[in-house]
């Protein structure tokens, strides 16, 4: 459908034509019944009116060049012939003014915001029945061999004309005939031009990128390859306004599901009614909804492992013509029919990985005759289009190991090599040389007790009470020396500690379930700091100008880890509000930097950034395993977040 002017053919060149305007929404055939689809004879199976168009497109101003046959004036306009078979001259100039004007009425430019452009016929002709011969009337004969010509022009002094839709109502007044409009638009001074057909009431809309306009037939290919990418990578990979996408994305806990409808498209599933026939606004929007939700919670089945799940729809989203990254939540206060899209969200919960998976689809009707389907898994993807004309519209993937259970969260254990050498402090040394002073006040007692007979009897049993309870104090001071003044951690095993606890920290949010979540925390993190720390997380996660939306974490890169200065190295639990559990008591600080690289997968592109933090962490034993007790975080940089399009490696053939 899509062929280059240029004799020779340029496949590069029609393929940046189809990605340059984003590219024109072809949906098919969109005429009130389809004829033999549907079984009826009401309607031929192709549209005997047939015009030529050629568009030119000026940043304010779009010029269009239309060219038929004159038989359309019987077909569109019901124009007959006397009894001779012939059109009188009075009969033909009467009907060419009543075409002229009908198709300024019925071909519709239509800008971004909704609002239909004025059409001024700035030029006709030659008319095409000044022949001589035809003074007395035409035949039949003589109106197919006739070509009429009009040029429109449709001015947009003040909105640029980057993204518009292109509509047509051409049709007679019973239905019977619509007309199908062959395109040739042409962006600037490019004499590169898209090719495609137009039918009747299903928008078209065109994405023009006037800061790297379409090239020119004589660019290299290299040339047209490089602008090719730049406008895959604008686009995010959406590169047709009128088609309908579905993406599928894999994830430890759950299947989430985007679909990509057009408005227009959406309106021939269900009745879409408002007060204005092009849009829809206020309260309309949140009674569409309704239904939208409704409508998708049922059909197009999703099995997995054999049985059908049941979808939770999570956002709708209404989106204008100009938007190209669909997971930004732009507030809707009115939309266009012709050229609005819709984002419905759903997720498919499940407790473990699945073994097998089946996406299907039975939602179709005369606009919609396909659906680009993908699933992703992994790093690869499976891709699949659904067809009105298939029998099975199933895409299957099995586990060939490709997705495993999110391993464990494995504990910090303390071992025994984690202490300094000079562990033993000031509280251990007291009770050491309390357990000497006792044991040695017990060997005097005895000796002047056995070795002199004479010494007092009331003497002796002081002294022997004296070094009992100085045994028993020391023995009870070393049992509680620990908490009082704790051991002292070797700097490496601390470094070590700081860094394994803070990989751990992030590895629980490889879950999506949040109580998968808060119990590999809790290997990690101890005491009330797992509430604050799992929601501050969270957040950090959130792509805010992404509605919010939760990025997977791809890797934590420890920079730096330091020793806190001396006065704040020694940590008190008590001082935290930390219940110490059975242990050794120990803690400490650590100053840590690291990076944190996140991706974000949905509506067919990723988004990827690098935010380095900077905190201090304070870890403790708890019944001999580190955990963190405290975090604060000292600085944070965030970095860029940019979209591409969805980069994976297309599934291996037989999953």
């Amino acid at each position: 459908m899509r062929e280059s002017r240029d004799a020779n053919g340029w496949r590069l060149s029609l393929a940046c034509l189809a990605v340059v305007f984003a590219v024109f929404t072809f949906s098919p055939a969109v005429w009130p019944a389809v004829c033999l689809a549907n079984g009826s004879s009401e309607i031929a199976a192709d549209p005997t009116a047939r015009i030529d168009a050629q568009i030119y497109v000026k940043p304010h101003r779009v010029r269009m060049v239309l060219s038929q046959f004159t038989d359309d004036l019987v077909w569109l306009h019901g124009m007959e012939a006397d009894e001779r078979g012939l059109f009188s001259a009075e009969q033909l100039r009467q009907y060419y003014q009543l075409h002229k004007e009908f198709l300024g009425n019925q071909l519709h430019v239509i800008d971004v915001q909704g609002q239909r452009l004025k059409a001024i016929l700035v030029e006709e002709g030659p008319y095409p029945f000044d022949d001589a011969l035809l003074q007395e009337g035409a035949t039949e004969f003589h109106l197919v061999r006739r070509r009429m010509q009009f040029t429109y022009e449709y001015e947009s002094p003040e909105v640029v004309l980057d993204t518009f839709t292109i509509r047509h109502s051409v049709v007679d007044e019973n239905f019977l005939y619509p007309a199908e409009l062959s395109l040739d638009l042409f962006q600037g001074e490019s004499d590169l031009s898209l090719k495609g057909k137009l039918r009747l009431d299903a928008p078209m809309t065109v994405d023009l990128d006037w800061e790297n306009p379409v090239p020119n037939l004589a660019a290299s290919d290299e040339e047209k390859r490089a602008w090719l990418e730049r406008q895959d990578e604008r686009l995010l990979g959406v590169t047709n306004f009128g088609a309908v996408y579905q993406w599928a994305y894999l994830e430890p806990r759950q299947l989430r599901v985007e679909l990509l409808i057009p408005l227009n498209v959406l309106a021939t599933l269900f009745e879409i009614n408002g007060s204005e026939p092009d849009f829809l606004q206020g309260e309309e929007l949140a009674a569409t909804e309704q239904r939208i939700r409704k409508y998708f919670s049922a059909g197009n089945p999703v099995s997995i492992n054999g049985q059908v799940v049941t979808p939770t729809i999570q956002r709708v989203d209404y989106f204008p013509a100009d938007q190209r990254d669909f997971a930004l939540r732009t507030k809707v206060e009115r939309i266009s029919l012709a050229n609005g899209r819709v984002g419905v969200s759903l997720a498919y919960n499940f407790r473990a990985v699945p073994r097998e998976i089946t996406l299907a689809w039975d939602k179709f009707s005369y606009a919609l005759n396909s659906v680009q389907t993908y699933l992703y898994f992994g790093q690869e993807v499976k891709t699949q289009v659904f067809s009105r004309q298939l029998a099975d519209n199933r895409l299957v993937w099995t586990n060939a190991g490709e997705v495993p259970e999110p391993a464990a969260v494995v504990p910090v254990v303390v071992q025994e090599s984690d202490w300094a050498t000079e562990s033993a402090g000031p509280g251990r040394g007291l009770s050491l040389w309390l357990l000497v002073a006792g044991v040695g006040a017990m060997m005097i007692g005895a000796a002047l007790l056995f070795g002199r007979r004479q010494w007092s009897a009331w003497c002796t049993p002081t002294v022997l009470f004296v070094a009992a309870a100085t045994v028993l104090g020391g023995a009870l001071l070393q049992r509680f020396a620990t908490g009082l003044m704790p051991p002292q951690v070797a700097v490496e095993a601390g470094d070590r500690a700081a860094g394994d606890l803070l990989r751990n920290v992030y590895r629980a949010f490889d879950f999506v379930d949040e109580e998968e979540i808060y119990a590999a925390l809790e290997t990690s993190v101890a005491g009330g700091k797992l509430r604050d720390l799992y929601l501050e997380l969270l957040q950090d996660l959130q792509v805010e100008e992404q509605g919010g939306a939760v990025s997977r974490i791809e890797a934590v890169e420890v920079l730096a880890v330091e020793t806190v200065d001396q006065e704040s190295a020694a940590v008190r639990l008590d001082d935290l509000g930390v219940a110490a559990e059975s242990g050794s008591g120990a803690a400490f600080r650590r100053r840590v930097k690291w990076n944190l690289s996140g991706l974000l997968e949905h509506w067919g592109h990723t988004h990827q950034r690098t935010n380095q933090y900077q905190a201090v962490l304070t870890i403790a034993d708890q019944a001999g395993q580190w955990k963190v007790v405290d975090l604060t975080v000292e600085s944070q940089t965030a970095g860029v977040s940019q979209p591409r399009p969805g980069r994976f490696r297309p599934a291996r053939s037989g999953e």
